[in-house]
């Protein structure tokens, strides 16, 4: 018997987890002390839970049978007419720990279904750390009575298995204490209310949009007149001066009108003066030299404005730049108006960030508003600026989709190339988690559910 007794405490011992622990306490007591069925009950709220059933791998913990056994272990070592065993000459210490229950020991509501879940004797045997703290309880179910010594073996095996299941529980963690110490309702209860406050916490708003470096305040080169490309002098991104020539205008047109003026001008001008010598000798009509006059400065004020044209043809740079052009053969040979847009010339170290924020995602943005800019082509690399230009009316962007307008200027000195392509994270006024989380399903059900009050 004691080899018997020394070897399941240290099988208890030695158990790897806490699973193999409560295995072994109730399928390796049968050397000890004969029973019909043996359960292991541990203290974890409202009525405890049975967590090992002899004979069986894995309990279910929710079976009528496990829960009327957790309700009566729970009643019973609550209940003060408990505390003392049946056995009127075992020692305080035994009456504390073991207590040895029939059908007439319990109330009613036990009672009558005594006889469906046990045999006649039950002997609850409760677990305690060497601190005093109750763990749960060992119930060792037969027919027939238990005797003293039998008691007295299991107060020894108590000692020995609450010590050892005391080990594992500490090691579970806070945690496991707290949600073994509430029913599952007011764990429901507080992990709700974890979430609601979680919800109520402030967090930053912040929105992404695509964004674009672009040239500040551009200058826009247009068309003077109507006709074709005849030459483009530059590339893309090139740097030009004060004068320099850009783009060449067909002037076939513009001079051969200039030569037809030009012997109009002779033959009116031949006129007027044969007119003149007639009207001072006295032969002519004298309203014909007034009318070849005017005749004369009108082909003149003609022949004045195919010259001022012909001097537009040749397009130069208004100011020092950056040629912004996609492609030069593309505009080579093409017709144009008057006020055709040709292409942009820039001042590289003057730019600003253009942000398209889709309509879906508007918020309420003021100049001010701090921004991100994060560019492709450095993921590694953050640029912070604010916003300086809010537009209202919504755009069509090239990816077929609605989106407003805005401008940032950058709080760093050294420009970024212009053309540069990125991610701009628009910093809002803080608001709760949930809003932050939700704002988009909210605005897609919001039509139908909300009315108009």
């Amino acid at each position: 018997m004691l080899g018997s007794l020394l070897t399941l405490e240290q099988n208890l011992l030695n158990a790897a987890s806490e699973e193999a622990f409560t295995f072994i306490a109730v399928n390796e007591l049968h050397h000890l002390i004969p029973f019909h069925q043996a359960l292991l009950w541990r203290d974890s709220g409202r009525d405890g839970k049975v967590v090992a059933v002899s004979g069986l791998p894995v309990p279910d913990t929710k079976a009528p049978y496990c829960r009327w056994v957790g309700a009566l272990c729970h009643h019973v070592l609550t209940a003060d007419e408990y505390a003392s065993s049946n056995h009127d000459d075992a020692s305080p210490t035994l009456q504390r720990v073991l207590r040895a229950l029939q059908k007439r020991d319990v109330p009613e509501r036990f009672a009558k279904q005594w006889d469906d879940w046990l045999p006649q004797s039950l002997l609850i045997v409760e677990l305690k750390t060497a601190d005093g703290r109750r763990l749960g309880a060992l119930l060792l179910s037969r027919s027939h009575a238990w005797s003293d010594s039998e008691l007295e073996l299991m107060h020894a095996v108590a000692a020995s298995m609450g010590a050892a299941w005391g080990n594992f529980l500490d090691a579970r963690g806070m945690m496991a204490a707290v949600r073994d110490s509430f029913p599952v309702l007011w764990r429901w209860f507080l992990a709700t209310l974890v979430v609601v406050i979680l919800f109520l916490v402030p967090v930053r708003q912040s929105i992404l949009a695509p964004g674009e470096v672009v040239p500040y305040r551009p200058i826009t080169l247009r068309s003077p007149l109507e006709g074709v490309v005849e030459s483009v002098h530059v590339q893309p991104n090139q740097v030009v001066e004060k004068g320099d020539l850009l783009l060449t205008l067909d002037d076939t047109y513009l001079r051969n009108a200039l030569v037809v003026l030009e012997k109009q001008v002779d033959i009116v001008r031949a006129e007027y003066h044969q007119a003149a010598q007639r009207h001072v000798r006295g032969g002519g009509e004298s309203g014909t030299v007034p009318l070849l006059r005017r005749k004369l400065d009108q082909k003149k004020a003609e022949m004045q404005y195919v010259r001022d044209q012909l001097n537009k043809v040749r397009i130069v740079a208004p100011k020092p730049g950056v040629v912004i052009l996609d492609d030069p053969d593309a505009l080579d040979g093409q017709p144009v108006g008057i006020g055709q847009r040709l292409f942009t010339l820039a001042d590289p170290a003057n730019v600003w960030l253009r942000i398209h924020l889709p309509v879906a995602d508007a918020v309420t943005l003021d100049t001010g508003t701090e921004m991100i800019f994060f560019p492709f082509s450095a993921p590694d690399y953050s640029y912070l600026g604010q916003v300086r230009q809010v537009g209202f009316t919504p755009h069509l962007v090239q990816e077929g989709r609605l989106a407003y307008r805005l401008h940032a200027d950058f709080n760093r000195k050294e420009p970024l190339p212009i053309g540069t392509r990125g991610t701009a994270k628009l910093l809002h006024e803080p608001v709760t988690l949930f809003r932050y989380l939700f704002r988009r399903p909210l605005n897609l059900l919001r039509p139908w559910f909300w009315t108009s009050s």
